[in-house]
């Protein structure tokens, strides 16, 4: 029951700029459904592209009407242009799709019953490269741990293809927390391209064992594309490892002294001394810093102005930038309702003007004339009686029959 503006990917300014294969790249992307080129995945990606693109092909206006075109390619189970297997292999499209198309933001249109000034006010992202502004996506993971993902990725691709169809008048910083959640295959492009588009990311894990998922991994390109990197705690082994192997290295001297008696009781003394290259940060820094509140390790990959470490991580201290007051304070405030925001759920559609249409008739009866017996003159009544005795004899001896077994089964 919070107020909320729209935002429709498919209402975008520049969305009817792109191609249709384009538009079923980003969306399907977006979702998570482009899995790879190797044989496997290949396969199914193409499967899901190709019934993301013939849905795609009546232009849809929102996520919840190219559900509807989904749902009847699926019905039809390749009975239309796609092949039956191409449909069966590609049906985890029209699930992954039906989240998207349940949350109300993300379908407002013209003909869903929301007032003009929600369209009005409805997300632009070209718009913030043009004008500053603060947009803020409450996607909350632990209520909805498959939809927050898709809906994240999907902000994050249309904000890059934001970027090349718009004028990039000054920085724009995309801010994602928990950023582990909305790892998959795609956000390798999107790491390397944001920084060419204009757009610094500011991203927030736990550890970078969480970068890794399954077949994908993400380590490796956030390390080459994250100019600062700050560490909070390293808990974890693995991560301790390869901050200690990033670290540098140092000389450090080894002094060795040794004390002895040979057999006539004479003291024999020796020195010795050494070098030896060592990680500049050792496990017990880790360690130290993990137990301070206000340390961190800091490493920026090229220094510039006053933060010039030569790359190298370096252990720093830091203090909040608010107080926990005004922390406190900021928290419990209420969630604003401003103009152009509305509740989802309470959007009234519009009805549909003129005359109601009229019901179908009910089904006729149908006539069907069958000859039973065709004969010169009718039976003659003494053989109709016959019959009819015979009749009555059978019957009779039939309903005793099955009295006397009903008698034998009680």
């Amino acid at each position: 029951n919070r107020a909320t503006f729209a935002f429709n990917p498919m209402q975008q300014p520049f969305w009817k700029d792109l191609d249709l294969n384009t538009q079923t790249d980003l969306l399907l992307g977006a979702a998570g459904l482009t899995y790879g080129t190797d044989y496997g995945e290949g396969f199914y990606s193409s499967a899901n592209l190709a019934i993301g693109e013939a849905a795609m092909r009546s232009g849809p206006q929102s996520i919840a009407e190219l559900v509807e075109n989904l749902q009847q390619i699926t019905d039809e189970e390749g009975s239309g242009e796609l092949n039956k297997e191409i449909v069966k292999a590609a049906s985890h499209v029209l699930e992954t799709m039906k989240r998207l198309g349940s949350v109300e933001a993300l379908n407002v249109t013209a003909n869903t019953g929301h007032p003009q000034e929600v369209l009005n006010e409805a997300i632009d992202l070209t718009a913030v490269f043009n004008e500053p502004q603060l947009l803020y996506f409450h996607l909350s993971s632990t209520l909805s741990p498959s939809g927050a993902p898709e809906i994240a990725r999907l902000v994050s691709s249309l904000l890059l293809a934001a970027a090349t169809q718009s004028d990039r008048k000054h920085q724009v910083y995309l801010v994602i927390d928990e950023f582990q959640r909305m790892v998959s295959s795609n956000l390798e492009a999107m790491l390397q391209l944001a920084r060419s588009m204009g757009v610094g990311m500011i991203l927030a894990n736990q550890s970078m064992a969480d970068l890794k998922k399954g077949r994908t991994d993400l380590i490796t390109p956030v390390e080459a594309n994250c100019r600062m990197r700050q560490w909070f705690s390293v808990s974890s082994r693995e991560d301790q490892e390869r901050l200690i192997a990033v670290s540098g290295t140092t000389i450090e001297t080894k002094r060795g002294y040794s004390r002895s008696l040979n057999d006539n009781d004479e003291q024999t003394e020796t020195w010795s001394e050494s070098e030896e290259a060592v990680p500049r940060i050792s496990l017990n820094d880790l360690l130290l810093m993990n137990d301070h509140p206000d340390h961190s390790i800091l490493r920026i990959g090229r220094g510039e102005g006053y933060a010039q470490y030569g790359g190298m991580p370096v252990i720093i201290e830091t203090n909040y930038h608010i107080s926990p007051e005004v922390y406190k304070e900021r928290r419990n405030k209420k969630w604003p309702k401003t103009p152009g925001s509305f509740l989802p759920g309470h959007a009234k559609r519009p009805k549909v003007s003129g005359p109601s249409p009229t019901p179908p008739p009910p089904p006729e009866p149908e006539w069907d004339e069958e000859t039973i017996e065709k004969g010169d003159e009718s039976p003659a009544p003494e053989v109709a009686e016959t019959v009819k005795d015979d009749f009555l004899e059978a019957l009779k001896a039939r309903l005793e029959l099955s009295g006397e077994g009903k008698r034998r089964k009680k």
